[in-house]
């Protein structure tokens, strides 16, 4: 089957799913109480999502979110039923979502990193110039001196 009549599919067996509901038209507009009430897990899916929860400490929202997709996928395969495979898949994407936005983050962290470095640089550069003001300040004083003493003798 071609992707696009598993997604027509999915999207039919949604609004039929949903067409109780004046709110909601697909997985993805539904809150905490359609969540429970549409993405029912049988024994070992909730022990699995158990483990999960603990496992990747979890929110309770990131755990809804989580079996919104699950559910979604399941409609991909026109499977009335969340499956183990449905929620391992779901997580997988919610793993990789985790990644993206860490990679975001540290190139975020490099550039504030890079900029400290420069701010830093900038600092340096001020107080090694000053540094040379005054021992030239100081080489000019010590020059006079000698000379003076010179001078005396």
């Amino acid at each position: 089957k071609c992707l696009r009549e598993q997604v027509e599919k999915a999207r039919k067996m949604q609004e039929s799913r949903f067409s109780s509901e004046e709110t909601l038209r697909w997985n993805g507009d539904m809150h905490v109480n359609e969540v429970n009430k549409y993405c029912i897990l049988g024994s070992e899916e909730r022990e699995y999502m158990e483990n999960i929860f603990k496992l990747k400490n979890l929110s309770m929202r990131t755990y809804h979110k989580i079996l919104k997709l699950a559910r979604t996928i399941a409609d991909l395969e026109e499977e009335k039923d969340i499956t183990i495979n449905h929620l391992a898949e779901a997580v997988s994407y919610r793993g990789l979502e985790e990644e993206i936005f860490a990679y975001r983050k540290s190139l975020n962290r490099r550039e504030e990193c890079r900029k400290e470095k420069l701010e830093k640089k900038r600092e340096i550069t001020k107080l090694y110039k000053n540094c040379l003001k005054m021992l030239l300040q100081l080489d000019c004083t010590t020059d006079a001196n000698l000379q003076e003493d010179q001078e005396g003798i």
